[in-house]
């Protein structure tokens, strides 16, 4: 990897400038459609009501419904606005936590190699140590995805990723400082050249290995917790969508991460302080990650806040139960409990009510009307 700005970009552009120019002019091409791509799918549409098993379709109107006595903070309605709000939030921290921790890991897997060349440690030794962390991260993924399926670690997923990258970040540091480089950003000397490719001792093999090891422990546990916390935060029925987005933006902040690192190591001379960005990434990743129960109390809050301002907004309208009361037409003295009464407005009633003046239908037409003195009698 460190080989592709000498060798794809040499034939167009011969200086590191022009190299930079390409590179940013490459990494918008790819940024832009991705951040449409990813605005239009993370946007919170409406729940289906198909997509929420066991529920009607009258209940999932939460964006047009108002928020009255009736309809409670407990309602389907409500749950379902406030799970997609804390979703999107949490798939967000995700994506993000996701992209850095996995361009951290994975340009540690594929620069190692070469940097243990540098050191000076043999071919056999390298493939010594590859074989070594291939075999504690099968173990790894095994065991931790054991431990991850009991009970008591229900709630702390999210928080043991982000431990695992920081784990793996300071593995990355270490891994730095084998090679006794100091902190200054600038290339490296000849003495350094040739102290480098000396024969290593016994603490840089041993540093070396270990390093690589916890690497493959971390890598291993990392990539069984993915797609677990990833359905702990966003729920089943997001999952497929959320999946998507997540894949995106790794297939295509992959290839400008490992550019990135290979150019690093192309002006400096060595691939110290290439680990030590994939330190830095894995870092953020890690404590973007621990950002779960901030965000998780911040909606939380900002719900309570919406639901309150909508129920003090419905209860202060001109349409409350102040101007309208349930009246019963006169014509039905006797309703059930099912029946549904009309509201409207209290009205003074023209004329007297023929019910309450002891009248039943049967009466109507018999009833005489007075036609100048003549008065016609009326049969009871």
């Amino acid at each position: 990897m460190h080989a592709i700005p000498t060798t794809v970009y040499s034939p167009v552009f011969s200086s590191r400038m022009g190299f930079l120019l390409s590179f940013c002019f490459q990494t918008s091409l790819l940024f832009t459609p991705n951040t449409c791509f990813t605005s239009k799918m993370i946007y919170p549409g409406r729940i289906l009501a198909g997509e929420a098993p066991g529920s009607d379709q009258h209940l999932i109107c939460y964006h047009t419904t108002p928020v009255t006595d009736d309809c409670g903070e407990d309602t389907f309605s409500m749950r379902a606005e406030y799970g997609e709000r804390l979703a999107t939030a949490l798939l967000i921290i995700y994506v993000i936590g996701k992209v850095f921790a996995d361009n951290g890991d994975v340009g540690i897997s594929i620069i190692a190699p070469p940097y243990g060349s540098q050191l000076g440690f043999s071919a056999h030794t390298t493939n010594l140590a590859i074989a070594i962390a291939g075999a504690v991260d099968l173990f790894s993924r095994l065991f931790f995805g054991w431990l991850t399926d009991r009970p008591f670690c229900k709630g702390r997923r999210g928080n043991f990723l982000a431990c695992t990258w920081l784990v793996e970040a300071t593995a990355a540091l270490a891994f730095g400082e084998i090679a006794g480089v100091g902190w200054e950003l600038k290339p490296i000397s000849m003495n350094q050249k040739r102290r480098l490719a000396g024969p290593p001792t016994n603490f840089q093999m041993a540093a070396y290995f270990t390093c690589f090891a916890l690497q493959g422990v971390c890598s291993g546990t990392a990539m069984t917790q993915m797609i677990i916390v990833l359905s702990d935060w966003v729920g089943p029925e997001r999952m497929a969508k959320s999946l998507a987005i997540m894949m995106v933006n790794l297939g295509l902040l992959y290839v400008p991460a490992q550019a990135i690192l290979g150019y690093l190591s192309d002006i400096l001379g060595s691939y110290v302080w290439s680990m030590r960005l994939c330190s830095l990434w894995l870092l953020i990743g890690g404590l973007v990650f621990l950002l779960e129960a901030p965000i998780r109390r911040f909606v939380r809050t900002r719900h309570t806040i919406h639901l309150n301002r909508r129920k003090f907004a419905a209860r202060s309208s001109p349409t409350d139960e102040s101007s309208f009361q349930r009246i019963r037409s006169p014509w039905c003295q006797h309703t059930e409990d099912s029946v549904v009464i009309e509201e409207g407005p209290v009205t003074p009633p023209s004329h007297p009510l023929m019910a309450e003046a002891g009248l039943s239908d049967s009466t109507i037409p018999f009833i005489g009307s007075q036609s100048g003195d003549d008065i016609s009698p009326s049969r009871v």
